[in-house]
């Protein structure tokens, strides 16, 4: 028996998906130790509180006055900005976290690898049902199991919605093929009910509907196929109705976008983003790599990911051209990316479109290996494709895996010190602390979740004037006035647009307690240039406390004299590679 042989019999073999499951969990236990990230803090504090977790819904507009003034919103964000999300399981669960062990990171981390465990099984399962090679299945099962775009989804406890949505999702599809393929009426009632708890779990559970919409398509073999979708449309009614009328979804936002809410940003965002999502499902590149990629360097590395993307088109063409299973797998692939183009492009979501990208990398090491020779002129692209992916999928992504398991672990402590930083000095809790300059506006009301870990007087309210690492020139107006104008605007840095989608106008002026903001420029799109911040004392009164980011941490800052100026240089943050795991995420 040849090596090929005996590897395709152990893959074919029945214990694959337990060994698959065992192995994927193995690699991402150093999660266990990856500690708290800010928002799995602030999400503790709010159940503590009583309050929603994943956003408030009703009229954001007063909620939002009362965000800024505490801090939580930067200034510039939208008046309507609203990220709410109907997540009821996944909230269940970290209540009973929040319940049973608030203090335990590591707890509520291996909360997270059981929901981990299920879904990988689920997977490897799936994988062998819907897959006609049982050795393509085990590979599928296996690549799809030490796929390294799982880390930080895995390793962040408030990214739960995705496993538990995922973990239904599969559960769904599992139930759905046994009700179509054995006539089963019990599976008939549980798949759309598995779905409605997918949904429940998250917006990611939309990730099913697309592969039974493509099962309908593709594997299906019924007159009226496409009638078996009316209880997958029950439950997704079930589950939309609710969420609109509940005022759930994103406004406001340049970087979350509710389709319903605004479908032409979001065809927009989605042409944008899919590519994206392909290079990080594929483990060319980290979607969010990727994303920073285009922003900084597009003539570069747009022509790069063309031909890549290209070179794996050419290379699957001809699978998915001869195979129903093929255009199966990856019709499901694209459609399940479709929901996640509204967010962030980020691999944490890839956990869907994963499916169908590792069945199909199985597929084209398949062909490549058993019958390469009638590929006519693509059989170069197809053999560089299936062992180039394999080398990605199989060898680099059990290698990363735990280190992106791990990586979010780098987050709060570099906050933890940008706190302790900014609070060093720090004389009174009646003080008001003025940033006015930050790596982005986010860092201000992520730094809100770690002042209780450092010591000494808490500042009555943080005010980030500037988030980003581009240059700022700072101009005295007078004895309580300065004029901030950041070389290429407030929103020149890709994050701040997690705030503001709607341009600003000159004129445009906002009263929050300590000082009063006033838009005197904009760029062509609306969005600030220049503001002037009006403070309630002079600047160098003991009320106010100010600090700047040098590019390491944050550093006293002086006001410049009436009539002067002070620029501070752009300033790139020196991360460590933890730190730097835990940011591009």
């Amino acid at each position: 028996m040849s090596a090929r042989d005996r590897a395709a019999r152990l893959l074919a073999d029945r214990r694959v998906p337990a060994a698959a499951t065992l192995l994927g969990v193995l690699l991402a236990l150093p999660s266990l130790w990856g500690n708290f990230h800010p928002e799995d803090i602030f999400f503790r504090d709010a159940a503590g509180l009583g309050q929603i977790l994943f956003g408030t819904v009703g009229d954001p507009r007063h909620a939002n006055m009362l965000a800024k003034d505490t801090g939580v919103l930067p200034w510039i964000a939208s008046e309507d900005w609203q990220l709410a999300f109907s997540r009821p399981l996944t909230t269940l669960t970290h209540r009973l976290d929040y319940a049973w062990w608030p203090e335990s990171p590591v707890a509520m981390h291996a909360h997270n690898l059981v929901w981990f465990a299920a879904l990988l099984f689920g997977a490897a399962t799936l994988f062998r049902r819907w897959l006609s090679s049982p050795a393509a299945a085990g590979l599928a099962g296996l690549l799809y199991a030490v796929d390294d775009a799982h880390g930080f989804g895995v390793g962040w406890i408030s990214n739960r919605n995705a496993l538990v949505a995922t973990a239904f999702g599969i559960g769904a599809l599992l139930l759905h093929d046994r009700w179509r393929s054995a006539r089963s009426t019990w599976a008939g009632i549980a798949a759309p009910f598995f779905l409605w708890l997918a949904l429940g779990g998250g917006e990611m559970g939309l990730g099913a509907v697309a592969y039974i919409a493509a099962y309908a398509l593709f594997v299906d073999t019924g007159k009226r196929r496409w009638l078996t979708l009316w209880p997958t449309a029950v439950a997704l009614l079930l589950w939309a109705v609710p969420y609109q009328l509940g005022g759930f979804g994103a406004h406001g936002s340049g970087i979350y976008v509710t389709p319903s809410n605004d479908p032409v940003a979001f065809l927009g965002l989605a042409i944008a983003r899919l590519p994206l999502l392909t290079l990080g499902a594929l483990g060319v590149v980290p979607a969010a790599v990727a994303g920073l990629l285009v922003d900084h360097w597009p003539a570069v590395f747009v022509p790069i990911a063309a031909g890549i993307l290209l070179l794996v088109a050419l290379g699957s063409y001809p699978i998915v051209r001869a195979s129903r299973e093929a255009k199966f797998w990856s019709t499901g692939a694209i459609l399940s990316a479709l929901p996640i183009c509204a967010a962030l492009p980020e691999d944490r979501l890839l956990f869907f479109p994963g499916l169908g990208v590792m069945a199909l990398i199985a597929l084209v090491v398949r062909r490549a290996l058993t019958s390469p020779h009638d590929l006519g002129r693509l059989r170069p692209f197809v053999v560089f494709s299936a062992f180039a992916l394999l080398f990605l999928q199989g060898v680099l992504s059990p290698v990363l895996l735990p280190v992106r398991a791990f990586g979010i672990r780098g987050a709060t402590p570099w906050l933890a010190r940008a706190a302790e930083s900014a609070l060093a000095g720090h004389q009174s809790s009646e003080q008001h602390l003025i940033v006015v300059s930050a790596p982005d506006l986010a860092v201000g009301s992520l730094m809100l979740g770690v002042y209780s870990s450092v010591e000494g007087p808490i500042p009555q309210h943080t005010r980030v004037l500037h988030g980003g690492q581009n240059g700022l020139v700072v101009t005295r107006v007078d004895a309580n006035a300065l004029v901030l104008r950041p070389e290429g605007g407030f929103m020149a840095t890709p994050p701040n647009k997690f705030f503001r989608l709607d341009g600003m106008r000159v004129g445009d002026e906002l009263q929050l307690t300590a000082f009063r903001s006033k838009v005197l420029a904009v760029d062509d799109d609306g969005m600030p240039t220049e503001v002037e911040f009006r403070f309630g004392w002079p600047l160098e009164d003991g009320h106010l406390r100010w600090v700047g980011w040098d590019g390491k941490r944050f550093v006293p800052f002086t006001p410049p004299a009436v009539g002067e100026s002070a620029r501070l240089p752009p300033s790139m943050t020196d991360w460590s590679l933890e730190e730097l795991m835990a940011q591009l995420h």
